[in-house]
């Protein structure tokens, strides 16, 4: 084990000596794969709060190291060294040209962080993850019931591992609960659904197929998501949220729906686990999916957990504003969405992208400036921010980006606002005590194309840029629904006051109602797609989720 965390430590120093989240991504994603390897021996071991030390010092490197970098110039003048920090300070401003090689290695020298060295005081400064007594504060001061990281276990020749809940709860040591049926590989539910996935999105982002070849392919995605959703129901959620009800202080109060603030590891974060199905109540009206017990959260480490719930969210009337259509002009309901939101929620909202039927000339034309502009440490910055847009997860995260508008004269690929792009413009901006909400009415806003462990995603790195809560997808969507399901997300945030991880349960639920009314957001087209019989299928209610601060609002009453 001792070889692993030097292994660990670095690694930890090959991601702060890169420049930009790009460089950084392969380093930390080996420190993925240790620091999961040194939490299964502690496993094994029986010491879970090992496990959560261990876990968290490999969890989410590059988006730690984005974080770690606005604190570099403080540290050096701390640590005696202020005119390295002035430099750092120099690099760092508007308009100047990266930091050099050099002096990021000197200035990180300087604070102990050394190749070769990996013991060093500095990278567990700088990088170092969440203790168990932090988590366990965080969750108390939020209202969360657990936070909870799931790793797949692993099958041998010789013996099974079998996957785990590693459960950190309010004022108590962890808990292991151990989940016989999650393995990875070897969980074929899981491994057919990545398939499909995959050859889904192939067919989706590649030359446009036959009718025929499209509908199969979309069968076998959606036969597979069902699957995929049944498995997680048997082999983690509903054996998980008993034990975390179990442990509640209040004895499991059934009146009151659970919080949960789930990490999961590996490709177990392309699974929509509020959507895993669970056994039916007695005389139940229909299925019933973790949502109907819990409201969940993701973070993609509970450093970054700590971070989101420490800051405040911003009132959406606090303004500005920000809803942007889709300046490629290829979403058909992206403007009716926008326009809607803006003439039922927001009616003072600046205006981004492209426009074909309002009234007045758009505020912005919604390139990659405009948005880093409306986000924190930007030139205005907003209290919210719903992109209604194309967006592609690609097969390297860093990579994952918003199609937004090509700035005049700069060639194509100057439309896309990258991971990285997200990372390196906050890098050297701390965030504020509050931040916005960002809504991204796009597909695979909150999915790793390639590496399928979802500690690196659009959503993720709002969240690390400074957003307090940050709604994304899981999958490709479908624009009609999504537009019927975003407009009641709205509808529950404004005149239902409701915190961000509540509104889109309710919406949830209130797509799975089947005597759904339609509120009041829901005006003209986006009333009549709202009375389709579907809306209750998995793929349309299912894909998104929430990445960000898990403190409640005001409680909401469901029959």
């Amino acid at each position: 084990m001792a070889v692993l965390r030097e292994a660990l430590g670095e690694l930890a120093a090959d991601v702060l000596l890169q420049e930009g989240a790009g460089h950084g991504l392969s380093a930390a994603l080996r420190g993925t794969v240790l620091s999961s390897r040194l939490a299964s021996i502690a496993f094994r071991a029986g010491r879970p709060a090992e496990a959560v030390r261990d876990l968290e010092r490999g969890r989410a490197l590059v988006l730690r190291s984005a974080s770690a970098a606005r604190g570099i110039p403080a540290l050096l003048d701390a640590a005696g060294h202020p005119a390295l920090a002035r430099q750092w300070r120099a690099r760092t401003a508007d308009d100047a040209p990266p930091v050099p090689s050099g002096l990021r290695r000197q200035a990180l020298a300087a604070l102990g962080v050394r190749r070769g060295d990996p013991q060093g005081p500095g990278a567990p400064r700088l990088l170092g993850g969440a203790t168990v007594e932090e988590l366990s504060a965080g969750l108390a001061a939020t209202g969360t019931d657990a936070l909870v990281y799931l790793m797949a276990g692993v099958p041998t020749p010789a013996r099974d591992f079998p996957g785990r809940a590693l459960i950190v709860t309010p004022g108590a040591e962890p808990v292991a609960l151990a989940l016989p049926g999650l393995f990875r590989p070897g969980s074929a539910a899981l491994d057919r659904y990545l398939e499909a996935a995959a050859e889904r999105s192939r067919l989706l982002t590649g030359p446009r197929p036959g009718r025929q070849a499209a509908a199969a392919c979309e069968a076998r995605w959606q036969s597979a998501l069902t699957e995929l959703c049944d498995w997680a129901g048997e082999a983690v959620m509903a054996p998980l949220l008993a034990a975390v009800r179990q442990m509640r202080p209040d004895g499991g109060d059934p009146a009151r729906p659970l919080r949960v603030v789930l990490v999961p590891c590996g490709p177990l974060g392309v699974v929509p686990w509020h959507a895993a199905r669970l056994p039916a109540l007695p005389g139940g009206p229909g299925p019933r999916y973790a949502v109907h017990e819990a409201v969940l959260s993701h973070a993609s480490s509970g450093a970054q957990f700590l971070a989101a719930a420490a800051r405040r969210r911003l009132p959406l009337a606090a303004g500005p504003q920000v809803l942007l259509a889709d300046p490629e002009l290829s979403l058909p309901w992206a403007e009716l969405e926008t326009a809607t939101l803006r003439a039922t929620c927001y009616p003072e909202a600046l205006r981004y992208g492209e426009f074909l039927t309002a009234d007045g000339e758009r505020d912005a034309a919604g390139t990659p400036e405009d948005v880093l502009a409306a986000l924190p440490g930007g030139t205005v910055p907003a209290s919210l921010v719903h992109l209604s847009c194309h967006a592609v997860a690609a097969s390297r995260p860093t990579e994952s980006a918003l199609r937004l508008a090509v700035p005049p004269g700069a060639p194509a690929g100057a439309g896309r606002l990258t991971v990285a792009g997200i990372l390196d413009a906050s890098a050297d901006q701390r965030p504020g005590p509050a931040g916005p909400l960002v809504v991204l009415s796009a597909c695979e806003t909150d999915l790793s194309g390639g590496h399928h462990d979802e500690a690196l995603t659009l959503a993720t790195a709002l969240v690390a840029a400074g957003a307090a809560d940050v709604v994304g997808s899981r999958w490709a969507v479908r624009d009609g629904p999504t537009s019927v399901l975003t407009a009641v997300l709205h509808h529950h945030l404004t005149d239902g006051r409701l915190a961000p991880p509540d509104a889109l349960r309710a919406t949830q639920l209130w797509m799975l109602d089947p005597h759904r009314e339609p509120p009041p957001t829901l005006t003209g087209p986006l009333r009549a797609e709202a009375a389709r019989p579907d809306l209750h299928q998995l793929c349309h209610w299912a894909a998104f989720t929430h990445q960000g601060n898990p403190a409640p609002g005001r409680p909401i009453s469901l029959a």
